[in-house]
């Protein structure tokens, strides 16, 4: 779990596959396809942000540099949120401009609405904006009252201390990703970056390698081929965190799983005296077995065909052996 799964919806997103009456096998393999589609919608947003691009206010629109300059650095998804930012600053207007030597307030009102006061801090030595709404600070993208200061002093581009690189199209690009004695968990989001990273950069060749056949049909080689070399290549890399999973032979010898409780005897059990003795339980794999016995003494030694109190005595009719059997 981590702490930016809130402001990504992962939970509401998790939630929409699981039951509180689900058991846990369900609930491992529905947690498995509720990941597999999250990663699948992950492709297709970062293959819509890539090759292809948002509809662009016209060319009569005087914050379209705006537009344009959000549209290239941001994903598909979080330009929707700017520019719903960008067409709501036209309710707000700058009241008051307060020089503090290093910095500038400005106090804003929203149009019908005079009573509700925003105020905004500019820095002009770092370029940064602070808002007493602090949605900058929460989600990481611009209010609605930093884009009227922002056209208040003629500015023509967003500064680019206001762009987090964090929901950029290359987000994914310039991770750390050099393989080092790190725990396995590290190793393993290492390796989740690097499989993202990989995917990102084969959408472009995926892109043009479907425009024709012949290139379809180059690529797939290409890519069967470097999938096997790689594929071959994996077993001598004892670094992995993949390596230290082989060495369990069976899922009992691997103490990271959580094994059945041991079976017990409970109160209500529905034999007594001896039969209760009788019971029998496998602590390999916790089956209850139950020894065979005599259905008149309840001896486990012998059975009723063999039983010391009826030898000699006649059989009841429903156990004596049938004439084909007596043949």
């Amino acid at each position: 779990m981590r702490t930016n799964q809130r402001c990504e919806s992962m939970n509401s997103s998790i939630k929409k596959f699981l039951h509180a009456s689900y058991s846990l096998r369900e609930f491992v393999t529905l947690i498995d396809v509720a990941m597999t589609k999250l990663r699948h919608v992950e492709r297709e947003d970062d293959y819509n942000s890539r090759h292809s691009s948002p509809p662009i206010l016209g060319p009569k629109n005087a914050l379209k540099t705006y537009h344009e300059q959000c549209a290239k650095l941001y994903t598909r998804n979080m330009y929707y949120k700017v520019a719903d930012q960008i067409k709501a600053e036209h309710a707000y207007f700058v009241n008051n401009c307060e020089d503090n030597g290093e910095s500038f307030s400005y106090s804003l009102s929203k149009f019908q609405h005079e009573d509700r006061v925003y105020n905004v801090h500019y820095h002009p030595q770092e370029e940064t904006f602070t808002c007493h709404c602090l949605l900058f600070e929460t989600d990481g993208y611009l209010c609605r009252h930093i884009w009227p200061v922002m056209k208040y002093r003629h500015m023509k581009i967003v500064p680019q201390s206001l762009l987090l690189k964090r929901w950029s199209k290359n987000a994914k690009a310039d991770l750390p990703l050099e393989l080092k004695q790190h725990s396995i968990e590290k190793q393993q989001l290492f390796e989740m970056a690097r499989q993202a990273s990989l995917a990102l950069d084969t959408n472009l060749l995926s892109y043009y390698a479907c425009k024709s056949e012949q290139s379809y049909t180059k690529a797939k080689q290409e890519v069967a081929t470097l999938t096997a070399m790689f594929k071959d290549a994996v077993p001598l890399e004892s670094n992995t965190a993949d390596s230290d999973s082989g060495r369990y032979q069976t899922y009992q010898e691997n103490e990271n799983i959580t094994r059945d409780p041991t079976p017990c005897r409970t109160k209500g059990s529905a034999y007594a005296g001896n039969n209760r003795d009788n019971v029998t339980i496998d602590m390999s794999d916790g089956a209850v077995k139950t020894k065979r016995k005599c259905s008149n003494c309840y001896s486990a030694d012998h059975n009723r065909r063999t039983c010391p109190q009826l030898v000699g005595l006649p059989l009841p009719h429903s156990q004596q052996p049938s004439p084909s059997n007596r043949a």
